[in-house]
Protein backbone atom coordinates (compact mmCIF):
# COMPACT_ATOMS: atom_id res chain seq x y z
CA UNK A 1 0.00 0.00 0.00
CA UNK A 2 1.35 3.43 -0.95
CA UNK A 3 1.99 6.14 1.60
CA UNK A 4 -1.06 8.20 2.59
CA UNK A 5 -1.20 11.94 3.37
CA UNK A 6 -4.29 12.85 5.37
CA UNK A 7 -3.67 16.59 5.66
CA UNK A 8 -6.91 18.33 6.68
CA UNK A 9 -8.59 14.93 7.12
CA UNK A 10 -6.34 14.16 10.07
CA UNK A 11 -8.51 14.02 13.23
CA UNK A 12 -7.89 16.87 15.63
CA UNK A 13 -6.47 15.69 18.97
CA UNK A 14 -8.68 16.12 22.01
CA UNK A 15 -7.48 18.00 25.06
CA UNK A 16 -5.10 15.87 27.15
CA UNK A 17 -5.41 12.97 24.67
CA UNK A 18 -2.65 10.40 24.71
CA UNK A 19 -0.60 9.83 21.57
CA UNK A 20 -1.70 6.19 21.33
CA UNK A 21 -5.33 7.28 21.48
CA UNK A 22 -4.82 9.63 18.50
CA UNK A 23 -3.10 6.87 16.54
CA UNK A 24 -6.00 4.51 17.25
CA UNK A 25 -8.54 7.04 15.97
CA UNK A 26 -6.53 7.61 12.79
CA UNK A 27 -6.23 3.88 12.09
CA UNK A 28 -9.89 3.11 12.82
CA UNK A 29 -11.16 6.11 10.84
CA UNK A 30 -9.12 5.52 7.69
CA UNK A 31 -8.21 1.86 7.96
CA UNK A 32 -11.46 0.35 6.79
CA UNK A 33 -10.85 -2.70 8.95
CA UNK A 34 -7.33 -3.22 7.59
CA UNK A 35 -5.18 -1.97 10.45
CA UNK A 36 -1.86 -3.31 9.24
CA UNK A 37 -2.10 -1.74 5.79
CA UNK A 38 -3.07 1.74 7.00
CA UNK A 39 -0.42 1.67 9.74
CA UNK A 40 2.26 0.81 7.19
CA UNK A 41 1.00 3.53 4.85
CA UNK A 42 0.83 6.24 7.54
CA UNK A 43 3.98 5.50 9.53
CA UNK A 44 6.17 3.61 7.08
CA UNK A 45 6.28 0.53 9.34
CA UNK A 46 3.85 -1.72 11.16
CA UNK A 47 6.38 -2.87 13.79
CA UNK A 48 6.77 0.39 15.74
CA UNK A 49 5.99 0.43 19.47
CA UNK A 50 2.87 2.57 19.19
CA UNK A 51 1.81 1.99 22.82
CA UNK A 52 5.23 2.93 24.21
CA UNK A 53 5.67 5.89 26.57
CA UNK A 54 7.89 7.49 23.95
CA UNK A 55 6.84 6.14 20.51
CA UNK A 56 8.92 6.86 17.42
CA UNK A 57 6.01 8.22 15.36
CA UNK A 58 6.08 11.96 16.12
CA UNK A 59 7.82 12.93 12.82
CA UNK A 60 5.10 11.03 10.92
CA UNK A 61 2.33 12.68 12.94
CA UNK A 62 3.79 16.10 12.22
CA UNK A 63 3.84 15.33 8.49
CA UNK A 64 0.27 14.05 8.55
CA UNK A 65 -1.30 16.75 10.73
CA UNK A 66 0.92 19.84 10.33
CA UNK A 67 0.94 20.08 14.15
CA UNK A 68 4.43 21.00 15.44
CA UNK A 69 6.51 18.28 17.13
CA UNK A 70 6.82 20.41 20.29
CA UNK A 71 3.05 20.44 20.66
CA UNK A 72 2.82 16.66 20.26
CA UNK A 73 5.58 16.13 22.83
CA UNK A 74 4.36 18.63 25.43
CA UNK A 75 0.61 18.00 25.22
CA UNK A 76 0.34 14.32 24.31
CA UNK A 77 3.32 12.47 25.89
CA UNK A 78 4.46 11.95 29.50
CA UNK A 79 7.85 13.59 28.90
CA UNK A 80 7.06 16.85 30.80
CA UNK A 81 6.94 14.97 34.12
CA UNK A 82 10.71 14.43 33.84
CA UNK A 83 11.51 18.08 33.15
CA UNK A 84 11.55 19.41 36.73
CA UNK A 85 14.22 16.90 37.80
CA UNK A 86 16.30 16.48 34.63
CA UNK A 87 19.26 18.71 33.64
CA UNK A 88 18.36 20.98 30.75
CA UNK A 89 20.81 19.47 28.24
CA UNK A 90 19.55 15.95 28.93
CA UNK A 91 15.93 17.00 28.59
CA UNK A 92 16.63 18.82 25.33
CA UNK A 93 18.42 15.70 24.08
CA UNK A 94 15.29 13.64 24.86
CA UNK A 95 13.09 16.15 23.00
CA UNK A 96 15.40 16.12 19.97
CA UNK A 97 15.35 12.31 19.94
CA UNK A 98 11.54 12.25 19.85
CA UNK A 99 11.50 14.83 17.06
CA UNK A 100 13.59 12.57 14.81
CA UNK A 101 11.75 9.37 15.74
CA UNK A 102 14.30 7.83 18.15
CA UNK A 103 12.03 6.89 21.03
CA UNK A 104 14.41 4.22 22.35
CA UNK A 105 17.10 6.86 22.86
CA UNK A 106 14.82 8.75 25.27
CA UNK A 107 14.82 5.83 27.72
CA UNK A 108 18.63 5.92 27.83
CA UNK A 109 18.89 9.70 28.18
CA UNK A 110 16.43 9.84 31.08
CA UNK A 111 18.08 6.93 32.90
CA UNK A 112 15.02 4.69 32.61
CA UNK A 113 17.02 1.87 31.04
CA UNK A 114 19.78 2.07 33.66
CA UNK A 115 17.29 2.08 36.55
CA UNK A 116 15.66 -1.11 35.18
CA UNK A 117 12.15 0.23 35.60
CA UNK A 118 9.42 -2.23 34.64
CA UNK A 119 7.52 -0.76 31.69
CA UNK A 120 4.37 -2.84 31.28
CA UNK A 121 2.22 -1.88 28.23
CA UNK A 122 -0.88 -0.77 30.12
CA UNK A 123 -3.36 2.08 29.78
CA UNK A 124 -5.21 3.67 32.70
CA UNK A 125 -8.52 5.48 32.70
CA UNK A 126 -11.04 7.03 35.07
CA UNK A 127 -14.59 5.65 34.57
CA UNK A 128 -16.14 9.05 35.33
CA UNK A 129 -13.82 10.83 32.87
CA UNK A 130 -14.66 8.20 30.23
CA UNK A 131 -18.36 8.80 30.75
CA UNK A 132 -17.91 12.58 30.48
CA UNK A 133 -15.78 12.21 27.32
CA UNK A 134 -18.42 10.08 25.63
CA UNK A 135 -21.08 12.65 26.50
CA UNK A 136 -19.08 15.73 25.43
CA UNK A 137 -16.86 14.40 22.61
CA UNK A 138 -18.75 11.33 21.46
CA UNK A 139 -15.85 9.02 22.34
CA UNK A 140 -14.18 7.82 25.55
CA UNK A 141 -10.49 8.34 24.76
CA UNK A 142 -7.23 7.81 26.62
CA UNK A 143 -6.01 10.78 28.68
CA UNK A 144 -2.26 11.37 28.83
CA UNK A 145 -2.74 12.73 32.35
CA UNK A 146 -3.86 9.25 33.44
CA UNK A 147 -0.83 7.51 31.90
CA UNK A 148 1.78 9.26 34.05
CA UNK A 149 4.15 6.76 35.71
CA UNK A 150 3.12 6.01 39.29
CA UNK A 151 -0.32 7.67 39.03
CA UNK A 152 -3.09 5.60 40.66
CA UNK A 153 -5.96 8.08 41.12
CA UNK A 154 -7.77 10.62 38.95
CA UNK A 155 -7.01 14.02 40.47
CA UNK A 156 -10.36 15.44 39.28
CA UNK A 157 -12.70 12.75 40.61
CA UNK A 158 -10.46 11.36 43.38
CA UNK A 159 -11.13 7.87 42.03
CA UNK A 160 -8.74 4.96 41.54
CA UNK A 161 -7.89 4.43 37.88
CA UNK A 162 -8.87 1.26 36.07
CA UNK A 163 -6.22 -0.57 34.06
CA UNK A 164 -6.26 -2.30 30.67
CA UNK A 165 -3.41 -4.09 28.92
CA UNK A 166 -2.37 -2.88 25.47
CA UNK A 167 -0.92 -4.56 22.40
CA UNK A 168 1.02 -2.89 19.63
CA UNK A 169 -0.89 -5.00 17.10
CA UNK A 170 -4.39 -3.96 18.20
CA UNK A 171 -5.85 -0.52 17.56
CA UNK A 172 -9.32 -0.86 19.00
CA UNK A 173 -8.75 -0.72 22.75
CA UNK A 174 -10.77 1.98 24.52
CA UNK A 175 -11.86 2.83 28.07
CA UNK A 176 -14.95 0.99 29.23
CA UNK A 177 -17.88 3.32 29.81
CA UNK A 178 -20.19 2.22 32.62
CA UNK A 179 -23.57 3.43 33.71
CA UNK A 180 -23.28 6.26 36.24
CA UNK A 181 -25.28 4.28 38.78
CA UNK A 182 -22.86 1.38 38.65
CA UNK A 183 -19.74 3.55 39.02
CA UNK A 184 -18.25 3.08 42.44
CA UNK A 185 -14.87 4.49 43.25
CA UNK A 186 -12.59 1.82 44.73
CA UNK A 187 -11.05 2.78 48.01
CA UNK A 188 -7.49 3.99 48.06
CA UNK A 189 -5.13 5.21 50.73
CA UNK A 190 -4.46 8.88 51.40
CA UNK A 191 -0.82 8.25 50.52
CA UNK A 192 -1.81 7.10 47.02
CA UNK A 193 -3.95 10.20 46.48
CA UNK A 194 -1.15 12.41 47.80
CA UNK A 195 1.39 10.88 45.42
CA UNK A 196 -1.04 11.14 42.49
CA UNK A 197 -1.51 14.87 43.19
CA UNK A 198 2.28 15.34 43.26
CA UNK A 199 2.70 13.47 39.97
CA UNK A 200 -0.02 15.53 38.28
CA UNK A 201 1.45 18.78 39.66
CA UNK A 202 4.92 17.96 38.34
CA UNK A 203 3.45 17.08 34.92
CA UNK A 204 1.58 20.39 34.63
CA UNK A 205 4.56 22.45 35.80
CA UNK A 206 6.89 20.51 33.50
CA UNK A 207 5.05 21.90 30.45
CA UNK A 208 6.26 25.43 31.21
CA UNK A 209 8.97 25.22 33.91
CA UNK A 210 12.44 23.72 33.53
CA UNK A 211 14.76 22.16 36.10
CA UNK A 212 14.06 23.43 39.63
CA UNK A 213 16.99 25.72 40.54
CA UNK A 214 19.19 24.63 43.46
CA UNK A 215 17.05 21.53 43.93
CA UNK A 216 19.43 19.65 46.19
CA UNK A 217 20.28 22.75 48.22
CA UNK A 218 16.57 23.11 48.94
CA UNK A 219 16.50 19.48 50.02
CA UNK A 220 19.47 19.99 52.35
CA UNK A 221 18.03 23.15 53.86
CA UNK A 222 14.79 21.40 54.68
CA UNK A 223 16.59 18.36 56.05
CA UNK A 224 18.59 20.60 58.38
CA UNK A 225 15.39 22.26 59.58
CA UNK A 226 13.79 18.84 60.18
CA UNK A 227 16.78 17.55 62.14
CA UNK A 228 18.04 14.98 59.61
CA UNK A 229 21.66 16.16 59.71
CA UNK A 230 24.44 15.64 62.21
CA UNK A 231 26.47 18.39 63.84
CA UNK A 232 29.10 17.84 61.12
CA UNK A 233 26.59 18.39 58.31
CA UNK A 234 26.21 14.72 57.34
CA UNK A 235 22.78 13.29 56.55
CA UNK A 236 21.08 10.82 58.86
CA UNK A 237 20.09 8.62 55.92
CA UNK A 238 18.89 5.62 57.93
CA UNK A 239 16.61 7.81 60.03
CA UNK A 240 15.36 9.57 56.89
CA UNK A 241 14.59 6.25 55.18
CA UNK A 242 12.75 4.92 58.24
CA UNK A 243 10.57 8.00 58.68
CA UNK A 244 9.84 8.23 54.95
CA UNK A 245 8.70 4.60 54.92
CA UNK A 246 6.36 5.34 57.82
CA UNK A 247 5.05 8.51 56.13
CA UNK A 248 4.28 6.68 52.86
CA UNK A 249 3.01 3.54 54.59
CA UNK A 250 -0.14 3.53 52.47
CA UNK A 251 2.03 2.89 49.39
CA UNK A 252 3.37 -0.44 50.64
CA UNK A 253 1.86 -2.28 47.64
CA UNK A 254 2.59 0.45 45.08
CA UNK A 255 5.08 -1.00 42.53
CA UNK A 256 7.01 2.28 42.14
CA UNK A 257 7.31 2.67 45.90
CA UNK A 258 8.46 -0.94 46.38
CA UNK A 259 11.09 -0.48 43.67
CA UNK A 260 12.31 2.82 45.14
CA UNK A 261 12.72 1.38 48.65
CA UNK A 262 14.12 -1.95 47.51
CA UNK A 263 17.13 -3.11 49.52
CA UNK A 264 18.53 -5.08 46.59
CA UNK A 265 20.28 -1.99 45.22
CA UNK A 266 23.92 -1.48 46.14
CA UNK A 267 23.02 1.98 47.47
CA UNK A 268 19.33 2.08 48.45
CA UNK A 269 17.02 5.08 48.30
CA UNK A 270 17.32 7.87 49.42
CA UNK A 271 21.11 7.42 49.71
CA UNK A 272 21.48 7.02 45.93
CA UNK A 273 19.54 10.24 45.35
CA UNK A 274 22.16 12.28 47.23
CA UNK A 275 25.21 10.21 46.27
CA UNK A 276 24.62 10.60 42.50
CA UNK A 277 23.19 14.08 42.10
CA UNK A 278 24.27 14.39 38.46
CA UNK A 279 22.39 11.24 37.45
CA UNK A 280 18.80 11.25 36.16
CA UNK A 281 16.68 9.64 38.86
CA UNK A 282 13.06 8.58 38.53
CA UNK A 283 10.62 11.45 39.22
CA UNK A 284 8.90 9.15 41.72
CA UNK A 285 11.99 9.20 43.95
CA UNK A 286 12.07 12.98 43.95
CA UNK A 287 8.33 13.22 44.57
CA UNK A 288 8.49 10.80 47.49
CA UNK A 289 11.12 13.00 49.12
CA UNK A 290 9.28 16.23 48.24
CA UNK A 291 6.00 14.92 49.62
CA UNK A 292 7.68 13.95 52.87
CA UNK A 293 9.70 17.16 53.33
CA UNK A 294 7.50 19.86 51.76
CA UNK A 295 4.04 18.40 51.10
CA UNK A 296 3.82 19.70 47.52
CA UNK A 297 6.00 21.14 44.76
CA UNK A 298 4.69 24.70 45.19
CA UNK A 299 6.04 24.76 48.75
CA UNK A 300 9.38 23.42 47.51
CA UNK A 301 9.72 26.13 44.87
CA UNK A 302 8.80 28.90 47.29
CA UNK A 303 11.09 27.57 50.03
CA UNK A 304 13.91 29.95 50.97
CA UNK A 305 17.19 28.42 49.89
CA UNK A 306 20.01 28.14 52.44
CA UNK A 307 23.27 27.56 50.61
CA UNK A 308 25.50 27.77 53.71
CA UNK A 309 24.18 24.55 55.15
CA UNK A 310 27.51 23.33 56.53
CA UNK A 311 28.51 26.67 58.03
CA UNK A 312 25.27 26.91 59.96
CA UNK A 313 25.82 23.56 61.62
CA UNK A 314 26.97 23.97 65.24
CA UNK A 315 30.66 23.18 65.80
CA UNK A 316 31.59 19.77 67.08
CA UNK A 317 32.46 19.93 70.76
CA UNK A 318 33.54 16.79 72.56
CA UNK A 319 33.25 17.00 76.32
CA UNK A 320 36.00 14.86 77.81
CA UNK A 321 36.93 14.31 81.39
CA UNK A 322 40.27 15.63 82.64
CA UNK A 323 43.12 13.15 82.15
CA UNK A 324 43.42 12.53 85.90
CA UNK A 325 39.77 11.47 86.08
CA UNK A 326 40.18 9.16 83.06
CA UNK A 327 43.23 7.49 84.64
CA UNK A 328 41.34 6.94 87.88
CA UNK A 329 38.42 5.27 86.11
CA UNK A 330 40.81 3.14 84.02
CA UNK A 331 42.62 1.99 87.16
CA UNK A 332 39.30 1.01 88.74
CA UNK A 333 38.31 -0.90 85.61
CA UNK A 334 41.62 -2.78 85.39
CA UNK A 335 41.49 -3.62 89.07
CA UNK A 336 38.00 -5.06 88.65
CA UNK A 337 39.39 -7.55 86.12
CA UNK A 338 38.43 -6.05 82.74
CA UNK A 339 40.77 -6.81 79.85
CA UNK A 340 42.81 -4.22 78.01
CA UNK A 341 40.53 -4.33 74.98
CA UNK A 342 37.37 -3.95 77.07
CA UNK A 343 38.78 -0.96 78.92
CA UNK A 344 39.94 0.60 75.63
CA UNK A 345 36.48 0.24 74.06
CA UNK A 346 34.67 1.46 77.20
CA UNK A 347 36.61 4.71 77.60
CA UNK A 348 37.46 5.23 73.91
CA UNK A 349 41.22 5.37 74.42
CA UNK A 350 44.03 3.40 72.82
CA UNK A 351 45.33 0.13 74.24
CA UNK A 352 48.77 1.76 74.50
CA UNK A 353 47.33 4.44 76.80
CA UNK A 354 45.72 1.78 78.99
CA UNK A 355 49.06 -0.07 79.21
CA UNK A 356 50.81 3.16 80.20
CA UNK A 357 48.31 3.76 83.01
CA UNK A 358 48.75 0.16 84.21
CA UNK A 359 52.54 0.51 84.31
CA UNK A 360 52.37 3.83 86.17
CA UNK A 361 50.07 2.40 88.83
CA UNK A 362 51.94 -0.94 88.95
CA UNK A 363 48.94 -3.04 87.93
CA UNK A 364 49.81 -6.54 86.73
CA UNK A 365 48.23 -7.41 83.40
CA UNK A 366 47.50 -10.86 81.99
CA UNK A 367 49.19 -10.25 78.63
CA UNK A 368 49.47 -12.77 75.82
CA UNK A 369 52.95 -13.93 74.91
CA UNK A 370 54.56 -11.62 72.40
CA UNK A 371 56.30 -14.51 70.62
CA UNK A 372 55.31 -18.13 69.96
CA UNK A 373 58.34 -20.44 70.25
CA UNK A 374 59.03 -23.53 68.16
CA UNK A 375 57.54 -26.16 70.51
CA UNK A 376 54.28 -24.19 70.77
CA UNK A 377 54.24 -23.72 67.00
CA UNK A 378 54.57 -27.49 66.43
CA UNK A 379 51.71 -28.14 68.84
CA UNK A 380 49.54 -25.57 67.03
CA UNK A 381 50.37 -27.10 63.62
CA UNK A 382 49.35 -30.57 64.86
CA UNK A 383 46.00 -29.26 66.11
CA UNK A 384 45.41 -27.39 62.87
CA UNK A 385 46.07 -30.58 60.90
CA UNK A 386 43.54 -32.44 63.07
CA UNK A 387 40.88 -29.88 62.17
CA UNK A 388 40.46 -28.04 65.47
CA UNK A 389 38.84 -24.59 65.12
CA UNK A 390 41.27 -21.68 65.31
CA UNK A 391 39.24 -20.11 68.15
CA UNK A 392 39.67 -23.23 70.33
CA UNK A 393 43.40 -23.44 69.60
CA UNK A 394 43.84 -19.76 70.51
CA UNK A 395 42.16 -20.32 73.87
CA UNK A 396 44.20 -23.43 74.66
CA UNK A 397 47.53 -21.80 73.72
CA UNK A 398 46.71 -18.39 75.25
CA UNK A 399 47.35 -16.42 72.08
CA UNK A 400 45.33 -14.46 69.55
CA UNK A 401 43.32 -15.92 66.70
CA UNK A 402 45.37 -13.78 64.33
CA UNK A 403 48.57 -15.49 65.48
CA UNK A 404 47.02 -18.91 64.82
CA UNK A 405 45.85 -17.87 61.37
CA UNK A 406 49.31 -16.49 60.58
CA UNK A 407 50.84 -19.91 61.30
CA UNK A 408 48.10 -21.60 59.27
CA UNK A 409 48.74 -19.35 56.26
CA UNK A 410 52.38 -20.57 56.22
CA UNK A 411 51.21 -24.17 55.50
CA UNK A 412 49.06 -24.27 52.33
CA UNK A 413 48.83 -28.08 52.51
CA UNK A 414 47.14 -27.85 55.93
CA UNK A 415 44.75 -25.19 54.59
CA UNK A 416 43.70 -27.59 51.81
CA UNK A 417 43.48 -30.50 54.25
CA UNK A 418 41.21 -28.51 56.60
CA UNK A 419 38.96 -27.55 53.68
CA UNK A 420 38.65 -31.21 52.64
CA UNK A 421 37.93 -32.21 56.22
CA UNK A 422 35.15 -29.61 56.54
CA UNK A 423 33.67 -30.78 53.26
CA UNK A 424 33.68 -34.43 54.34
CA UNK A 425 32.01 -33.58 57.64
CA UNK A 426 29.37 -31.53 55.89
CA UNK A 427 28.79 -34.31 53.37
CA UNK A 428 28.16 -36.78 56.19
CA UNK A 429 25.70 -34.35 57.81
CA UNK A 430 23.85 -33.80 54.53
CA UNK A 431 23.67 -37.52 53.78
CA UNK A 432 22.31 -38.28 57.23
CA UNK A 433 19.79 -35.45 56.96
CA UNK A 434 18.52 -36.67 53.58
CA UNK A 435 18.22 -40.29 54.74
CA UNK A 436 16.25 -39.11 57.78
CA UNK A 437 13.87 -37.19 55.48
CA UNK A 438 13.37 -40.22 53.23
CA UNK A 439 12.52 -42.41 56.24
CA UNK A 440 10.02 -39.88 57.55
CA UNK A 441 7.97 -39.88 54.32
CA UNK A 442 5.51 -42.72 53.79
CA UNK A 443 5.75 -42.95 50.01
CA UNK A 444 8.63 -40.62 49.15
CA UNK A 445 8.97 -39.12 45.71
CA UNK A 446 11.95 -37.14 44.53
CA UNK A 447 10.05 -33.87 44.43
CA UNK A 448 8.58 -34.45 47.91
CA UNK A 449 12.07 -35.02 49.31
CA UNK A 450 13.35 -31.90 47.60
CA UNK A 451 10.50 -29.77 48.94
CA UNK A 452 10.89 -31.01 52.51
CA UNK A 453 14.68 -30.88 52.72
CA UNK A 454 15.86 -28.66 49.91
CA UNK A 455 19.10 -27.70 51.66
CA UNK A 456 20.48 -31.23 51.83
CA UNK A 457 19.02 -32.19 48.44
CA UNK A 458 20.62 -29.29 46.54
CA UNK A 459 23.97 -29.56 48.35
CA UNK A 460 24.24 -33.24 47.48
CA UNK A 461 23.08 -32.52 43.93
CA UNK A 462 25.99 -30.10 43.49
CA UNK A 463 28.71 -31.99 45.42
CA UNK A 464 27.69 -35.68 45.69
CA UNK A 465 25.32 -36.40 42.80
CA UNK A 466 26.24 -40.09 42.38
CA UNK A 467 25.42 -40.93 46.01
CA UNK A 468 22.23 -38.83 45.81
CA UNK A 469 20.77 -40.69 42.83
CA UNK A 470 21.76 -44.04 44.31
CA UNK A 471 19.65 -43.35 47.42
CA UNK A 472 16.70 -41.50 45.88
CA UNK A 473 13.52 -43.40 44.94
CA UNK A 474 13.25 -44.56 41.35
CA UNK A 475 12.07 -41.88 38.97
CA UNK A 476 8.42 -41.90 37.88
CA UNK A 477 7.80 -42.64 34.19
CA UNK A 478 7.05 -39.50 32.20
CA UNK A 479 3.51 -40.56 31.33
CA UNK A 480 2.58 -40.64 35.06
CA UNK A 481 4.43 -37.56 36.29
CA UNK A 482 1.39 -35.27 36.25
CA UNK A 483 -0.58 -37.39 38.69
CA UNK A 484 0.10 -38.71 42.17
CA UNK A 485 0.75 -42.44 42.36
Amino acid sequence: MRSVQLGRFFPRPFADEALFSVIQRVVLTHGGGKDKRIVSALFGSRSLQFCSQFPSVIPHLKGQSNIPCDSWITEHTVLPIYRLFTPQKRYESAVDALKVGKGNHVFKVLGITASREKLTPIAKYCPQCAQADEKNSGLAYWHIGHQLPGLTHCVFHNERLSVMYLSRKKFDVWPIVSDSKSIKAPEGSEAERHLSLLINESFILGKTVGLIPDLYERYFSRLIARGFTTSCGHLRLQQLRTEMSAFWQGLSYHPCFKDALSTQHSLPFPSNLFAYQDVCHSPIKHLLLIGFLFGDIATLMSFTNTSERVKKCPPVTKVRKPEADIEATIVDALTSGLSLRKVSEKFRVSIGFVKKVAVIHKIELDLRPQKIFRPEQDEIIDKLALGYPTQDIAKQCHCSIGAIETILSQHPDIVELRADTRKQRKRERMRLSLLTTINELQSPRRNDIKLKNGTAYMWLYKHDKVWLYDHLPAQIPRCYRRSKI
